[in-house]
């Protein structure tokens, strides 16, 4: 039997362990609240900072410095409807084909009914069986018109599965069905590809970049930033489903900026896209006090 002695120390040392223990507990608890803490105020942080921008699963918009290779980006992965922006990926394996010698700009491409689609673009007014355009006059309507006749006629003639096979090298997924479907952050990676490849004077991307210049549609990216800027861009549109734009700014830049809108209100959305762009242009480029903090350099986007 313990005496009233061993009994007192083996109490005193069962309470000094539960004392330890408690205070082991609470020191664990502070940490974690002190770590909860900490970055909800980090969270709060870059809410604050971005906290004008629009939210909302039906809103993704992506921008890249070509400077200093920052990346931007908000719900940037998902595959939302692109519309007409899905003509840049075709027109980026074209150069891709061309750097190669693998496409001449100078071959016709005869029209057949087949191709004939309303919408937009000047060849519906006018273009008949038989006709025939170059490579290049096609790549130019598609990109500074929108242009659908000239596009199906390109993907007629270079073929649905090589586009795809082409994009696939280069890690770009895009659907070209159910209206085209993509993410901001495959069409940012095609336009950076088609930045790159401009002084490849056989690829004829800086001939792309200068029909995105002169485009006919302006009414996105364009509008959120100051005039003198210089924008070589291309929109998409379905009235009441896509709105999207997406564009290189040249000058001052370079800086690229992908911003997709679905299902809302044509006006809302084109306001969203200015918004958008004007906010991220005056963070990034200005580098105005709570700058948006970019992610760093990421191979391919």
């Amino acid at each position: 039997m313990f005496s009233d002695k061993s009994r007192d120390i083996s109490v005193r040392r069962r309470k000094k362990k539960r004392i330890n223990l408690s205070r082991l507990i609470f020191g664990i608890a502070l940490m974690i609240s002190l770590f909860v803490a900490v970055n909800a105020v980090v969270n709060l942080d870059l809410h604050s900072r971005t906290a004008s921008l629009p939210r909302s699963e039906n809103i993704a918009w992506v921008a890249y410095d070509l400077a200093d290779n920052k990346f931007y980006g908000q719900n940037e992965n998902a595959v939302l409807k692109i519309a007409s922006l899905a003509k840049l990926p075709v027109a980026l394996v074209i150069a891709k084909m061309a750097g190669k010698n693998e496409i001449d700009f100078e071959e016709q491409v005869a029209f057949v009914e087949a191709d004939f689609v309303a919408g937009t673009g000047s060849l519906q007014d006018h273009i008949m069986p038989g006709d025939s355009l170059t490579v290049r006059r096609l790549c130019q309507l598609m990109i500074e018109e929108s242009d659908n006749i000239a596009y199906r006629m390109l993907v007629r003639f270079i073929g649905l599965d090589r586009i795809q096979e082409e994009l696939g090298r280069l890690g770009v997924a895009v659907s070209f069905e159910g209206g085209n479907l993509a993410s901001a952050r495959d069409i940012a990676k095609v336009l950076r590809e088609i930045w790159l490849m401009a002084p490849d004077q056989k690829s004829r991307a800086g001939n792309m970049i200068g029909w995105m210049l002169s485009s006919t549609y302006k009414d996105g990216i364009a509008k959120g930033l100051p005039p003198e800027n210089l924008v070589a861009n291309k929109e998409g549109f379905i009235g009441g489903s896509v709105v999207a734009d997406a564009g290189l700014i040249l000058s001052p830049g370079p800086l690229l900026m992908v911003v997709i809108v679905n299902d809302m209100d044509d006006d809302e959305s084109y306001q969203i896209i200015r918004d958008v762009s004007a906010r991220l242009y005056d963070e990034i480029k200005n580098e105005k006090p709570g700058r948006l903090k970019g992610r760093g350099t990421q191979p391919g986007l």
